[in-house]
């Protein structure tokens, strides 16, 4: 026999008769055991796929897609924590920090938003503590700001319209007498003229305009009567000629009183004649 099929050395290249197949690779060593995907990961990646639920590595990759497409690299920096409650002050801070609340209710300008125009400080400063503290950015503040004047101009305007009309139905019905007795009522306080005003119209806005005018006219009928007792001046305290001379001036100044004085109302006619009077003792 020979070699060959005695199982001699392997059969030369020129040989027809094939090698031996070989032999199967041997399996992977490194693989998971028992098909377990996380056996070769970091204990605390281990630890996140086990709390995640996570049965294959898809599932991570899956897990992965979906948070990229929430926090992408386009909302880097823009992403917030919603606060565990409304008493979270911290998170709520970041929050309103990010949508815009300056650090300090001082910042929010409404100097340079009601620009020139007349507004109370104090009132703006305690606005800007509330709005701090409710977290509204300046944009907000400002366009709160804004609404409120606006309602208030409107409101005060409104105010001021039925005001005047109370006026005119006022003085539509009151005497004139009783409206000249009233005005010589603020003349004998002695007071300027916007501080005269103002008295009278905080009056009337609390009582009414008709009731202050008959109240007025009330007040001064009983000073002039005391007065008369006394001795004194009948037309409103002039006692001097000269007194007399801007006082009658005065009158003839005032429309209301000159046509009445013209058209004979008694009142009228008998103070010009007793200023008359007092001017002659010149």
């Amino acid at each position: 026999m020979s070699d060959t099929l005695l199982g001699g050395p392997a059969a030369s290249e020129s040989s027809n008769v094939p090698a031996s197949p070989p032999a199967s690779p041997p399996a992977d060593q490194g693989g998971p055991a028992n098909g377990d995907w996380t056996a070769s990961l970091p204990d605390d990646l281990r630890g996140v796929a086990e709390a995640k639920g996570w049965k294959e590595p898809a599932d991570a990759l899956r897990s992965y897609a979906h948070l990229e497409s929430v926090f992408g690299a386009d909302k880097a920096g823009r992403t917030l924590l919603m606060p565990k409650s409304g008493e979270d002050a911290e998170a709520l801070d970041k929050i309103y920090s990010a949508l815009g609340r300056p650090e300090k209710p001082d910042e929010y300008g409404f100097g340079e938003l009601f620009g020139d125009q007349e507004i109370n400080r104090d009132l703006t400063a305690g606005m800007a503590k509330v709005m701090h503290e409710a977290g509204l950015s300046k944009a907000q503040a400002h366009r709160m700001a804004k609404a409120y004047d606006e309602i208030y101009q409107a409101e005060t305007a409104k105010r001021e319209q039925e005001f005047q009309a109370e006026m005119d139905r006022a003085e539509a019905s009151v005497s004139p007498e009783k409206l000249e007795m009233g005005r010589r009522l603020f003349r004998l306080f002695g007071l300027p003229e916007d501080e005269r005003k103002a008295v009278s119209r905080a009056v009337e806005s609390s009582l009414g305009v008709e009731r202050a005018i008959n109240l007025f006219a009330t007040l001064a009928h009983k000073i002039g009567e005391d007065r008369l007792v006394d001795g004194a001046d009948p037309v409103g305290g002039v006692s001097s000629p000269a007194g007399a001379e801007r006082r009658m001036a005065e009158r003839m100044n005032d429309k209301s009183f000159l046509d009445r004085y013209l058209q004979g109302e008694p009142t009228a006619v008998a103070e010009i004649e007793e200023l008359a009077k007092r001017v002659a003792q010149k």
